[in-house]
């Protein structure tokens, strides 16, 4: 891919951060809300509204933000619930087949997301500021193929390897930057009594983000870019070459040993403990998880997914966070009120959400707040970003059926239940069965 292609992500990336320097100096320490902010109320028409959000890593901020918003509208009651399970769209499609979605809910861009908005799921919110204010990437994600703008991000997410510098020094290895360091240094790690790499296996989300956005990013992607075109018009070939050795080595990952021992049994949260915990060197997620690792008890990194060959340039995989999006099948007084929140829940509610994550916000530079503050090591690492080709998760560009086999077919592979060969057939089938 050549340089040219992936400057729309690097810019969008680099407004975002451009903006520290005209900022004020504010510590990292989530700032105080300004008090007549706070204390506003709003009266409206009383209604209630289902609310249905996904933040696992981040509950106790995200439930601020919706009280803040009960104190500003006390006549919008707010039926707020949490998703549960391995991940959104496990929680969204029952609720589509019982005809049931909630007003506003936690969702991720992507094929399925695109199909609901283009049949009459989601309701079009461009005409919010929370629509407005995201960078032009976001937007691009966030509408579908008809042109429905279907929601806002909660950020611009990169896929990091994040890796605990004091096991490193144990294991007397230096940070790995591709294949065969990768290789080279978790067998030295497994000799010093630790996991190479924390792995949520049970979680098919954690496998989308950790395994097959990358692997599938620098086989495919990088070798044949025009692949995007056909596994959209469902005419790709999963035997290809590149799915085979993408798959090939994802089972030498666990072959090799460089997962922790139960790994198919460890949940989401389980392998994030694990890595915080000081038991694994290395765990694979996105910059959504940067506060929290950046604020563990030793010294953490950054650096980019080391699945590149010794003799090939690094990479980067880029992924809009999950967002908000509004059903359209609500009525038009839950439509509205559920507009309010979106539009505090990106506006003044946002920083409640954001500080304590510390990810890469979605708004452009000159909607971004100067009271929001980064962390000084995810700044350094979006530069590192920056200075590599940028490559697609698998959910931008994989069909909707595909995308969700992807993980389970990995799943497969891993716990010794298929071949390569079988799970490359088995997604040939998934695509023909969308045709």
């Amino acid at each position: 891919m050549k340089r040219a292609k992936v400057i729309a992500i690097s810019l969008s990336i680099l407004m975002i951060l451009s903006m520290f320097a005209a900022c004020k100096s504010t510590s990292e320490k989530e700032p105080e809300p300004t008090a007549d902010k706070t204390k506003e109320t709003v009266k409206t028409e009383p209604v209630t509204i289902e609310v249905l959000f996904w933040d696992p890593e981040n509950m106790e901020s995200s439930t601020k933000v919706m009280n803040e918003f009960r104190a500003k509208y006390p006549d919008i009651k707010l039926d707020f619930q949490y998703m549960t399970g391995g991940g959104i769209n496990q929680n969204i499609q029952p609720r589509v087949t019982a005809n049931n979605l909630p007003d506003m809910f936690s969702f991720s861009a992507g094929a399925y997301a695109n199909e609901l908005a283009d049949t009459g799921w989601l309701a079009d919110v461009s005409d919010t500021t929370a629509w407005a204010n995201q960078v032009d990437s976001l937007k691009e994600a966030f509408t579908s193929p008809k042109g429905v703008k279907y929601g806002a991000s909660n950020g611009l997410g990169i896929i990091t390897m994040y890796y605990n510098q004091d096991i490193l020094d144990k294991a007397n290895v230096s940070v790995p930057k591709n294949w065969d360091e990768l290789m080279d240094a978790s067998k030295k790690i497994n000799d010093a009594g630790y996991a190479p790499i924390a792995m949520a296996a049970a979680h098919t989300s954690s496998i989308a983000h950790a395994l097959s956005a990358p692997m599938f990013a620098f086989n495919i992607l990088r070798n044949t870019p025009e692949a995007k075109k056909s596994t959209r018009s469902l005419e790709y070939d999963y035997s290809s070459p590149e799915v085979i050795e993408a798959l090939s080595k994802i089972k030498a990952l666990a072959d090799n040993k460089c997962f922790q021992e139960g790994f198919m049994g460890t949940d989401y949260n389980g392998a994030v403990n694990m890595f915080l915990d000081g038991k694994a060197a290395m765990l694979i997620n996105g910059t959504w998880l940067a506060a929290q690792c950046l604020a563990a008890d030793f010294n953490v990194g950054m650096a980019l997914v080391p699945f590149t060959k010794a003799n090939e340039p690094q990479g980067t995989v880029t992924i809009p966070e999950t967002g908000q999006v509004l059903s359209a099948k609500s009525s038009p007084e839950k439509n509205a009120a559920a507009k309010k929140l979106l539009e505090f829940f990106y506006g003044e509610g946002f920083k409640y959400f954001q500080n304590p994550r510390g990810n890469i916000p979605p708004m452009s530079e000159d909607k971004y707040p100067c009271e929001m503050v980064l962390h000084e090591t995810l700044k350094g690492f979006v530069s590192l970003n920056n200075s590599v080709d940028a490559y697609s998760h698998t959910s931008q560009y994989l069909s909707a059926g595909v995308t969700a086999e992807v993980p389970k077919q990995i799943q497969e592979l891993l716990s010794g239940g298929a071949t390569v060969e079988q799970v490359a057939k088995a997604l040939n089938d998934t695509q023909a069965s969308e045709k």
